[in-house]
């Protein structure tokens, strides 16, 4: 029995905590992608009745929580890049947060 191959694979709490946390993580982009198009001197949220913002928002959103979730491959099996991944994920939704709590949303 090898108790150094088994002691560096991600423990269940870990897989779980890196795709729930890739869900809020996946909103930062889309959030920026709609804050970015409805500012500005053409401002389209407020022309289109923000339709072409909000499905721009879900095209971006979907496209990376498919990188985040892809992304997992090349870490599975190695516990430190998983954990760094739930790191930066959690900071990236904690930045979703703050953002939507400075716009005012929530």
């Amino acid at each position: 029995m090898n108790d150094t191959a088994a002691s560096k694979r991600p423990g269940p709490m870990a897989i779980l905590g890196y795709f729930l946390l890739a869900l809020p993580a996946a909103a930062a982009p889309a959030l920026l992608l709609g804050i970015a198009q409805s500012g500005g001197p053409q401002n389209r949220f407020e022309g289109s009745g923000g339709v072409d913002v909000f499905m721009s928002m879900l095209t971006a959103y979907g496209f990376t929580l498919l990188v985040i979730l892809c992304a997992y491959s090349a870490f599975h099996g190695r516990a430190r890049a998983l954990y760094i991944a739930n790191t930066v994920l959690a900071v990236m939704g904690l930045g979703v947060l703050v953002s939507l709590a400075w716009h005012g949303v929530i």
